[in-house]
This record gives C-alpha cells, sequence and structure tokens, in this order.
C-alpha cells in the first residue's frame, strides 16, 4: 500500500458540514452514497481476509466514487487517486477526513508500490509512505 499526503490539511468539519446539508437537499442520493459505503466497508473485510486483490481495488474505487459524490475529496486527492490507477494501482481512495491530507492506493508487489510513490512525488504528493499488508509485502 502506498499512502500519500497531499500537504493539503484535511478539512473533516467542513466535509461533515457540506455532507449534512447535502442529505438535507438531496436525501435519496446522499443517502444512498452513505449506505453503498456502508456495505463495502464489509465486503473489504473478506477481500482483505481471503487475500482478493482485484476485488479490494474494486472497492476502494468505488468507495472513493461514493466520497466524491458526497462532496468529501478534492482536486488535489482527485489529482492523486488519478495518477495511482494511470501508473498501476489496483485501487486508491483518499482517507481520513477529507478535503485534503492522504490518499491511499494497493498496488500488487512492493517493487510497484516504491514507483508508484515516487511517481505520486514526482505528481505533487507532499510525502509519501509504503505500508506492506502482509510479511511479504503484497496482498
Amino acid at each position: 500500500m502506498v499512502i500519500a499526503d497531499t500537504g493539503i490539511k484535511g478539512a473533516t468539519k467542513e466535509a461533515i458540514t457540506d455532507v449534512q446539508a447535502l442529505i438535507r437537499k438531496e436525501p435519496t442520493s446522499a443517502n444512498q452514497h452513505i449506505d453503498h459505503l456502508g456495505a463495502l466497508v464489509k465486503d473489504v473485510r473478506g477481500f482483505l481476509e481471503h487475500n482478493e486483490v482485484g476485488k479490494l481495488g474494486m472497492a476502494l474505487d468505488a468507495a472513493q466514487a461514493d466520497l466524491t459524490a458526497l462532496g468529501v475529496s478534492n482536486d488535489q486527492l482527485d489529482h492523486l487517486i488519478a495518477v495511482a490507477r494511470a501508473n498501476g494501482a489496483r485501487g486508491a481512495k483518499l482517507t481520513g477526513g477529507g478535503r485534503g491530507g492522504c490518499m491511499f492506493a494497493i498496488m500488487e508487489t512492493a517493487l510497484g508500490a516504491r514507483k508508484l510513490a515516487s511517481i505520486l512525488k514526482e505528481n505533487g504528493a507532499a510525502q509519501t509512505w509504503i505500508q506492506p499488508l502482509d510479511q511479504g509485502g503484497t496482498i
């Protein structure tokens, strides 16, 4: 897993306020995204337990689509996520409260993660870290 910091301080309070406003304005759509995020969280546990990297990546991408629709992402997060996907990430999404902060991407190999970390820095990440998901550096 590659973690990249946008260099922008997250704005959790503002994101929460805006999601609450969206729920009031468009309750059906907003609640569908929130419910879908909840279902994805349950699915991801199984994908991790069974080493299903492809399904994990698709779930992360789907979660990011929901978070974007809810207005939790921002341009820099979206940019780094797109760069990660274009450079071999199996899936990527923001982490934390949104509107800045960090994103993470799942790679199949440690070598791929190291390459992606460098590419993300070249594309605006303030800092990157690599975190293996198991002893071998892959999931």
